[in-house]
């Protein structure tokens, strides 16, 4: 993956079916040793998921707290 590049991802199960898939733009990339995996930075193009994401990460945050 190339930063800057704009990529479709799908998240697992965990997160809510309106967040587990969209579209994204790479920030960073680097690939997972001994493993086919990659782990990324993505800046979410889409408002409405930008909002969506912001609102379930504030509720997890203060269930960690």
């Amino acid at each position: 993956l190339i930063n800057d590049s704009v990529i479709q991802f799908v998240f697992n199960d965990f997160f809510p079916e309106n967040l587990q898939e969209g579209t994204g733009q790479v920030a960073w990339c680097s690939k997972e040793i001994d493993s086919p995996y990659y782990q990324a930075g993505i800046s979410f193009q889409d408002d409405q998921l930008i909002k969506a994401m912001d609102s379930y990460l504030n509720l997890h945050c203060h269930d960690m707290q």
